[in-house]
């Protein structure tokens, strides 16, 4: 059953438990497209992780997003998971406008194929889509909400949809400048709930510091990174108690 790369790229995500549906950078862009509205002129990133160090089971990621204007913008992003035995890739090309005072919203088309190296098995390639939006209750307190796959796509004539929905809602909460929490409810056609909670304290301006955790199953996460006005750093590693560790590199840069 092909599962696709549904988590949220990038090394902010990563670290604060992989929450992104509530937040504003690069990265949680490429998972709710309304975040691209808050991004330079013109940005561009890239992304690695590895999952639990285990060879063919990496996943390389890259975006750019272009805002038009005040309150408006898109976003394209390609990731591609596995190797020539197995693999999954997406491309999403996503647009996202600012509909009322502190209310956004996003629509993305996306592009899901899934292959392998073995002639018995056929290649699969479909087209879905995923809606997203954003309202903020207050200066400090953003609600998001992102929904991948509401048509649930089909391959072939499988009984079940092979391709998920899946629903996040999050709220973020800028405390202070310097410090972000962030919570988050994911729900997966085939999954129990799982939920995601993050902390952020950036130092100087310049140096950040994250920490998370997430349920289902239980994962510990941290990070680093190093800001600038145009570009930003991003490391972070998840830990999982059986499966080990999932370290996770990005890199943005705007114009």
């Amino acid at each position: 059953m092909a599962q696709f790369e549904m988590s949220a790229m990038g090394g902010r995500s990563a670290a604060m438990g992989g929450c992104s549906t509530a937040l504003d950078d690069f990265w949680s862009g490429a998972q709710n497209i309304v975040a691209a509205v808050w991004q330079p002129k013109f940005a561009v990133g890239i992304a690695y992780r590895n999952h639990y160090l285990l060879e063919g089971m990496g996943s390389k990621s890259v975006a750019a997003s272009l805002r038009i204007k005040e309150g408006s913008a898109w976003m394209v992003h390609y990731n591609h998971f596995g190797n020539l035995t197995y693999n999954e890739q997406q491309a999403e090309v996503a647009y996202a406008l600012r509909l009322a005072h502190r209310l956004y919203v996003g629509v993305g088309l996306n592009y899901l194929h899934s292959g392998t190296s073995d002639a018995y098995y056929e290649p699969y390639n479909r087209v879905s889509f995923s809606m997203a939006l954003r309202y903020y209750l207050g200066e400090r307190l953003i609600l998001g909400c992102r929904v991948f796959n509401p048509a649930m796509v089909r391959f072939k004539t499988e009984e079940f949809p092979n391709v998920p929905m899946q629903m996040n809602v999050g709220l973020t909460y800028n405390a202070l400048p310097e410090f972000t929490a962030t919570a988050e409810l994911e729900k997966n056609l085939y999954y129990k709930p799982t939920v995601r909670l993050g902390l952020e304290y950036i130092f100087e301006k310049v140096f950040a510091a994250r920490m998370g955790i997430c349920t289902t199953p239980t994962t510990y996460t941290f990070g680093a990174a190093y800001i600038q006005t145009n570009y930003s750093i991003e490391f972070a590693i998840q830990v999982h108690d059986v499966l080990g560790v999932m370290p996770q590199l990005s890199t943005t840069l705007g114009f």
